[in-house]
């Protein structure tokens, strides 16, 4: 008799024993912060890890691309969260993978576009105009020369000449574009760029010395006569 009934009471705290946490059914929905507190208790013991994962995946962690679905267990939840981050991380790491190396071949090619060419400010004046023919306007001239160091002619090109005062400060741009040059391998050629001082705003350019200022030439493309080009993707 005792046998039997030590038999019954260890079925009765068996059967008292908290259910595996990764059986439980999650719920679709939370009614209320009892309910939330209740299924917390239910699944405390879960590792740390597991207890995040199964977070992430009640409050939607999975993404809008991935339903969750009815009758779903905790285990089964964690699980599918678990992939989902590994998933996640594996695309993560191929699109830096591809940023990096676009970056690589950006400045590999920026530093083909500087070798190419060198452009050189050799000059700048004012030259005032012409009043026989009512010209009251005076001029900015910049002379610039451009010098071809690849092994093939250039037909065209296309980039920005900056000039900056001691503090770094740019206080002029230059566009430099002319798509019918023959410039020759090795061959240097000079270039002006004429503009108004007639409702100007580049005073500080007008007014400074040469001297006084640093100037960078950053190309965008270089077209050569055989039809092959460089050329900075589109911004």
């Amino acid at each position: 008799m005792k046998s039997l009934l030590a038999g019954v009471f260890i079925t009765l705290i068996l059967a008292g024993c908290a259910q595996d946490p990764k059986k439980i059914v999650v719920p679709e929905k939370f009614e209320s912060v009892q309910q939330m507190q209740e299924f917390g208790e239910k699944i405390k013991d879960l590792p740390k890890e597991d207890r995040e994962l199964l977070g992430d995946y009640i409050i939607g962690g999975l993404g809008d691309g991935v339903k969750k679905i009815k009758g779903t267990t905790v285990g089964e939840a964690i699980e599918a969260q678990r992939q989902y981050n590994a998933k996640k991380k594996q695309e993560e790491d191929q699109q830096k993978a591809k940023e990096a190396k676009a970056k690589v071949e950006l400045e590999k090619l920026k530093q083909q576009l500087v070798q190419t060419i060198t452009v050189t400010v050799t000059e700048k004046f004012m030259e005032a105009g012409n009043l026989e023919n009512y010209d009251l306007s005076n001029y900015v001239i910049t002379q610039i020369a451009v010098q071809n160091h690849s092994q093939k002619s250039i037909k065209a090109i296309k980039g920005y000449l900056t000039f900056k005062n001691s503090f770094g400060d740019t206080v002029k741009n230059i566009m430099l574009y002319d798509e019918n040059l023959d410039l020759k391998p090795n061959e240097t050629m000079q270039m002006t760029n004429r503009e108004s001082t007639l409702g100007s705003l580049d005073r500080k350019y007008q007014e400074a010395e040469l001297a006084e200022l640093q100037h960078s030439f950053e190309a965008e493309q270089i077209i050569f006569t055989d039809g092959s080009k460089l050329a900075l993707p589109s911004k």
